[in-house]
């Protein structure tokens, strides 16, 4: 009976680990499209570097309070499932 808990843990464990691995590649690659945009822009778009940094660091803000809200609502609703 304990070997079927141990599993049954590992294999939960596993599955959220496989969807933050998953949530963490969308993020990436939209970071990967915020910095080429960025840079692209910087280089035919005629605009200053510092206006594209800037654009850049307000980008990749909006990016991480979307992951903090994300992750806030998830912990919110599985509290809320589990009866916390």
């Amino acid at each position: 009976m304990e070997d079927d808990n141990s599993l049954a843990v590992t294999l939960s464990g596993a599955e959220a680990l496989t969807g933050v691995m998953a949530d963490l590649e969308v993020r990436s690659q939209r970071f990967g499209a915020a910095l080429t945009g960025a840079l692209r822009s910087a280089t035919t778009g005629g605009r200053g570097l510092e206006e594209v940094l800037k654009g850049l660091g307000n980008r990749l803000s909006d990016i991480a309070l979307a992951a903090g809200r994300s992750k806030t609502c998830s912990a919110t609703r599985s509290a809320g499932l589990s009866g916390r």
